[in-house]
């Protein structure tokens, strides 16, 4: 499979923003834009780094996630799918668990 980008990359204006900074972000983007996702569809796996997580208790921490309505639970379904499918996540039998928060952007949307 093709490496595709780590990052994702959202842009929104700041107010602070001058157009001295709004251009050179747009050359930073420009130089790493083989690295940088603008849309999730976009993202993907690499090979060329591996990470670690140092673990702070020596037995496993589970928390339950809050619960989702419906439609953010079918939503959320879709897109572990097509993450599976895509080999950016894979299956896991850890003991570790942690529930996962959405947050909905200005328009409302997921």
């Amino acid at each position: 499979m093709k490496d595709r980008p780590l990052y994702l990359l959202t842009l929104e204006p700041i107010p602070e923003q001058t157009p001295m900074m709004k251009k050179e972000f747009e050359n930073i983007v420009l130089k790493y834009k083989e690295i940088i996702a603008d849309d999730t569809k976009s993202l993907g796996r690499t090979h060329l780094i591996e990470h670690t997580i140092d673990l702070v208790h020596l037995f496993p921490i589970q928390t339950k996630g809050k619960p989702l309505d419906l439609p953010t639970r079918q939503w959320l379904k879709g897109e572990v799918e097509d993450m599976l499918r895509r080999g950016i996540i894979r299956l896991s039998n850890s003991p570790y668990a942690a529930g996962i928060s959405i947050a909905t952007k200005k328009d409302r949307s997921l």
